[in-house]
């Protein structure tokens, strides 16, 4: 008896605790904690946008006396502090104002014309500021130009960063963040009658919008057709009009999930651009949408819709064909609901302007949620200590503070869309690393329920043998 004690002990010693302790052991792996906080620390200093602005005049001396007056205009009026500048560089002619800011002083010789004055291009990146040739006063010329840039072509971006910098609530409502997004035309008929559209050659018309986004996002498209697509509720009868009207109040329930079949099966976030088309129109009673003039409304996170009518009557029971040129009206209110959809400001009129404080604006936030998410991933790992930390997580946080950081050198030399990408990227690591799927198995298995799983096996097994031992060493005293 006493040998069959002392080798169940050994046997328990040698291998059952070393089993126990390696099949019930979490594998930690070591966060990289101090490079995280060190770029924590310096996020305000590192991450900095300079704005490169060409000046193009004639005038000598300007570029200086320019960029010290927007120094001091800019730390009077705003609260961003080194978060964002404009930086003044001498024009040449191979700049292109579709790529680069130029801000061209015209002296103006005609008396009569107002003073001062300025023209912001609505396609390209180019300002124009008009001064008096009989008014040599640079200093007041280069209030006129602070005035511009701060208050016309960037005062949306920079209250937007205040507002980001100093953590106040937004009500954003665009899209979050992702990689990829599901574009999906939907043409919706009301009734069973054949229609028709010349959708893919409209959608080409719009890819210079989803080129002008690359850096941002990629977009996936795809086209539906769809029949017997029923109102949730009835429009109103508008007799001034003749017409059925939509109000407003109906905009919000007007997508009917639970008959049309508009549901994504993609991985990817999908953003639905719908063209309804009423039977009513066979009768050639429009329907409408109260308070809008081009018949589009948005629906936030969603998509957009446009009740389309026909301009010309159409004979009941005839077919619907949408030509392309009517098609690219639509898809060009379409394009604008996009840059709602995503966030992109709506001044100025340009474009490529308000893109680009898209884009600053994008790698600010991406940045800044890349770091939240890798300190909220310390804060849990230090207050569950029984959670898993595989090297998968490891390996992500890894590379999202390598993106992090090539976006931090990318924006040192005013490189904003590729500072974007990267933010995306470094914003995507994170996202994985904070939900690897191994740590959130784990995390629902504290050591409470390891306790309440082994003791009914181990304790009988354990208690047997240690009262064993204790009965054999008093037999042998």
């Amino acid at each position: 008896r006493g040998r069959v004690v002392v080798t169940l002990a050994i046997f328990i010693a040698l291998l059952g605790a070393p089993l126990f302790i390696l099949t019930t052991s979490v594998h930690r792996a070591d966060l990289p904690v101090v490079e995280l906080q060190q770029r924590t620390d310096a996020f305000d200093i590192s991450v900095a946008f300079k704005v490169p602005i060409y000046l193009n005049t004639t005038r000598t001396n300007l570029l200086a006396e320019a960029q010290s007056h927007a120094d001091d205009f800019f730390a009077r009026s705003t609260d961003v502090g080194l978060l964002w500048g404009v930086e003044f560089r001498p024009y040449s002619t191979d700049i292109d104002s579709y790529e680069q800011y130029v801000l061209t002083v015209v002296d103006e010789t005609d008396a009569d014309a107002p003073e001062p004055a300025h023209i912001l291009s609505p396609y390209s990146k180019g300002i124009t500021v008009v001064q008096q040739a009989k008014n040599a006063d640079s200093a007041t010329l280069c209030g006129h130009i602070s005035e511009v840039l701060f208050q016309h072509v960037f005062g949306g971006e920079l209250a937007t960063l205040t507002a980001l910098k100093s953590g106040a609530p937004t009500s954003d409502m665009s899209f979050p963040y992702s990689s990829t997004y599901h574009v999906v035309f939907n043409l919706l008929a009301q009734d069973g009658t054949p229609v028709a559209w010349e959708i893919e050659r409209a959608v080409a018309q719009m890819q210079p919008v989803f080129d002008a986004l690359r850096h941002y996002t990629k977009f996936e498209v795809s086209t539906l057709i769809q029949y017997y697509s029923k109102l949730t509720h009835s429009p109103q009868w508008d007799e001034a009009r003749k017409a059925n009207v939509l109000l407003q109040d109906s905009l919000s329930t007007f997508i009917n999930f639970g008959d049309w079949n508009l549901i994504n099966h993609e991985r990817s976030p999908a953003i639905n651009f719908v063209i309804y088309f009423a039977d009513l129109n066979y009768r050639n009673v429009p329907l409408l949408v109260e308070g809008t003039e081009k018949n589009v409304f948005s629906i936030p996170q969603w998509g957009a819709v446009h009740i389309y009518n026909p301009q010309m009557p159409l004979l009941a029971g005839a077919r619907l064909k949408m030509s392309d040129r009517e098609l690219n009206l639509i898809l060009d209110s379409f394009a604008s609901q996009l840059f709602e959809l995503l966030g992109v400001p709506s001044a100025p009129v340009s474009p490529l302007m308000r893109i680009d404080a898209f884009q600053r604006v994008s790698t600010y936030k991406q940045l800044k949620r890349s770091l939240e998410n890798l300190a909220a991933l310390v804060k849990l790992s230090n207050l569950l200590l029984g959670i898993s930390i595989p090297e998968a997580t490891k390996n992500y946080v890894l590379d999202s503070l390598v993106h992090y950081d090539a976006a931090v050198e990318k924006l040192r030399s005013s490189e904003f869309g590729l500072a974007l990408e990267s933010s995306g990227r470094a914003l995507q690591s994170s996202d994985k690393a904070f939900f690897e799927k191994e740590m959130v198995q784990q995390a629902h298995f504290p050591n409470e329920h390891k306790l309440a799983v082994f003791l009914p096996l181990l304790g009988p097994i354990c208690s047997i043998v240690f009262f064993g031992i204790i009965n054999r060493a008093m037999a042998w005293k």
